[in-house]
């Protein structure tokens, strides 16, 4: 910050001579500047502005200072007449000018963790005068001849007093990102429709960033301030996220013709409450492009039986029963599935084998052409012989503990429907 003593050969200021120049903060207009021009000062710091000839003539734009600025002159002044009701005005008449005394500081401010800003006050008139410093938060900033250092994410104000004047000035820094992830890496989007993009999380986990979002080929999609992205015509556009640092993540965006066909499949006809959930497959159309799982809405006939992921088409069973799940495209193209899900416990409607506690070892063909549907077997068995359970076309189920070490490569020969599931 500095204070600007305009020479006495300048008789104008033009149109915005100083906009924007934050670091002033006083200026001292001299008898011979007869005109300023719009917004000559605008934006300027809490400048205080003096101007100090009661008689000449000097001519104002509409718009010369922001708003907040103090003006010095004399009263009934041409200067006290176009500032009065626009601006502060303290009049200079019969006032020692050299005992006014005012401190000025620049706005509010962002700094980044590690960062710093080289920080001083304007004294006026006596920009000499000696200046104590007040910092409110010695965790969240450093402050030291002069140089502000953001340390950790907060807010601390600065405060600088001479004798009975003061001013501050508020800090908020924050822990830049060093990464970021999106809600997507690689979407599937209809030509002629919108898409959401955000910040899902930040490294570390405390940072935060300001984002600018850009478009790799504006003909084929724009995106605005808030990620949100309006497509126009089908083909690939990769749509960025950059940070204020110059941190950068993307999203690769395929944007479709409508859809023309979908065809659901699903891994098994069956799944079971409590084991992993079913990963369903769209195989979705659209004149020479295919995708999976995208441009569709997945949906449960019973949400009492089977939950389903309206996006990714992942199933997770609930309870005992039979349930369909549809795939719909946005075109009204749609696809089923139709499977039962099976409770394992001993009221369940399958046919459970529970095999005894101290059973150790499953002998070869012990279950060979077993009608059973389903087969726990205890914790205390360490090996399963040949053809244990060969031949077993209803078998649906077995649940296999950790203490099982020894398994025959043909222990489950000729049963396809088997699911094996090994417990901790």
């Amino acid at each position: 910050m500095c204070r600007l003593i305009i020479g006495r050969h300048i008789i104008s200021i033009c149109d915005y001579a100083f906009r924007n120049c934050t670091g002033l903060t006083s200026v001292t207009i001299p008898d011979s500047v007869t005109s300023i021009g719009d917004y000559a000062f605008y934006r300027v710091s809490k400048a205080l502005f003096l101007h100090m000839d009661d008689t000449a003539t000097i001519s104002f734009a509409s718009n010369v200072f922001s708003s907040g600025t103090t003006v010095y002159c004399y009263m009934f002044s041409p200067v006290d007449a176009w500032a009065t009701g626009k601006y502060g005005v303290v009049y200079l008449d019969d006032i020692d000018i050299e005992s006014i005394q005012s401190v000025a500081l620049p706005r509010a401010f962002v700094l980044a963790c590690g960062d710093t800003y080289s920080l001083s006050c304007g004294v006026f008139p006596n920009d000499g005068a000696a200046v104590t410093w007040h910092n409110s938060n010695p965790s969240v900033v450093a402050f030291e001849n002069g140089i502000v250092t953001a340390l950790s994410p907060g807010t601390a104000t600065i405060t600088a007093t001479v004798g009975a004047a003061s001013a501050s000035v508020t800090i908020e820094t924050y822990m830049p990102a060093t990464a970021f992830e999106l809600n997507y890496s690689e979407a599937w989007v209809l030509a002629k429709d919108s898409f959401d993009l955000s910040v899902t999380s930040y490294t570390p986990t405390n940072a935060s960033a300001t984002i600018t979002w850009s478009s790799s080929n504006t003909d084929l999609a724009t995106v605005n301030s808030n990620g949100h992205v309006t497509t126009v015509v089908p083909g690939d556009v990769t749509i960025t996220a950059t940070s204020e640092k110059g941190v950068q993540a993307s999203c690769l965006l395929h944007l479709c013709y409508p859809v023309t066909a979908v065809e659901l499949t699903a891994p098994a006809e069956r799944m079971f409450v409590g084991l992993p959930d079913m990963q369903l497959t769209a195989s979705v159309t659209m004149r020479t492009q295919t995708c999976v799982n995208y441009l569709v809405t997945f949906s449960s006939s019973d949400e009492a039986i089977a939950t389903v992921d309206s996006e990714t088409g992942l199933v997770h069973g609930v309870s005992e029963g039979e349930v369909t799940i549809t795939a719909t495209s946005r075109s009204g193209k749609t696809s089923s599935v139709t499977f039962n899900v099976y409770e394992i416990s001993p009221d369940s409607s399958l046919k459970i084998l529970f095999l005894p506690a101290s059973l150790l070892r499953i002998e070869d063909e012990a279950f060979m052409e077993s009608t059973a549907q389903a087969v726990v077997i205890p914790s205390t068995c360490t090996s399963i012989g040949h053809l244990a359970f060969a031949h077993c076309p209803n078998l649906l189920y077995v649940e296999i503990p950790a203490a099982c070490t020894s398994i025959a490569d043909d222990a489950f020969f000729n049963s396809p429907n088997v699911f094996i599931h090994y417990t901790d």
